[in-house]
């Protein structure tokens, strides 16, 4: 199986690429918080659940001609403070940040956070290693199973409390409203061993989340989701596949790329320091 296969005139640039994975970010935060268009950003909120970022927190921020950088930040910070929770991160509209912005950002606290890169799948390079038989099937029609699996993972990813736990679940299975989004588990003797899910933006595919229950690691359980969504996207005609991977995650790295995933562009986002 070869990627691209459809026929395109041209590949996109490294900007259309990021703004694609923070574009399915916003997608996805829209079905589990509420969107507040300001001067300088757009806020996402959900007081009911303070402890999850990627609930609240604010998008495309930038510097409106006839602000300052302070302004816009002043916005963000009351907007945030009048709904009653912290902004946990600040994603810029642009690919880079201004200084200025970076300026007053650093000086209000916040620091930048670790870099991710934008990984664009070229020529696909089936696995070679042994996978695991794996039934693969539909998130949506696993919805009791599906909560346990992601309290679970919000334990171990997180070190969540129960009461962020239940937040950070709720939100994952309030995701499943987006039509847009598709979230395939892996099942191994009737268990959810893991689950990749991917989101469609016209004709690129971002595969959102790739994630392997502590228990069923080291078996290939991963290489063999990202085989499925691969081939998933292949059948849906995307022109372009690609996928984030924060830069100091080694492992996850070496297997994108042993798939045929290669950087093109990195981003970061300012968090609470």
């Amino acid at each position: 199986m070869e990627l691209p296969v459809a026929p395109q005139q041209h590949q996109p640039d490294a900007a259309t690429l990021v703004r694609a994975i923070r574009r399915a970010d916003v997608i996805l935060a829209r079905t589990a918080a509420e969107e507040t268009e300001l001067s300088g950003a757009t806020a996402y909120t959900n007081p009911a659940r303070p402890g999850v970022h990627m609930a609240n927190f604010a998008a495309e921020v930038r510097v409106p001609e006839g602000q300052t950088p302070q302004q816009v930040v002043d916005e963000v910070e009351e907007h945030f403070q009048h709904q009653g929770v912290l902004c946990h991160a600040l994603v810029a509209n642009d690919s880079a940040w201004s200084p200025a912005l970076v300026q007053t950002l650093e000086a209000r606290g916040y620091v930048r956070s670790g870099a991710c890169d934008v990984c664009l799948l070229g020529r696909y390079v089936p696995p070679t290693i042994p996978l695991p038989p794996i039934q693969i099937i539909p998130a949506r029609s696993l919805y009791p199973q599906l909560r346990e699996f992601h309290r679970r993972a919000a334990r171990e990813q997180e070190d969540a409390d129960e009461t962020l736990a239940e937040q950070l679940t709720q939100t994952r299975i309030d995701h499943l409203d987006e039509p847009r989004l598709e979230v395939f588990c892996g099942r191994i003797d009737q268990a959810i061993a893991g689950l990749v899910a991917i989101v469609t933006l016209g004709n690129i595919g971002v595969i959102d989340d790739v994630y392997t229950a502590p228990a069923f690691r080291g078996r290939g359980v991963a290489t063999r989701l990202l085989d499925y969504a691969i081939d998933h996207c292949a059948r849906a005609m995307f022109q372009s596949v690609i996928l984030e991977v924060r830069q100091s995650d080694a492992p996850a790295r070496r297997l994108y790329e042993s798939l045929g995933f290669c950087a093109v562009a990195s981003h970061h986002k300012y968090v609470r320091g």
